[in-house]
């Protein structure tokens, strides 16, 4: 998978396709509900 914060590019690889899908799905919902995401990491702050 991949995705940008901030401008930042990052990618992550998962065994499964739907293992990857559902990270994303994760991340797309913290970015609906204004989680703000931590630019040093680019994941969700939690």
């Amino acid at each position: 998978m991949r995705w940008k914060v901030g401008g930042r590019e990052r990618s992550k690889t998962y065994k499964t396709k739907a293992l990857g899908e559902s990270f994303l799905t994760d991340l797309r919902q913290a970015a609906r509900r204004g989680e703000a995401f931590d630019l040093e990491t680019v994941f969700p702050s939690r």
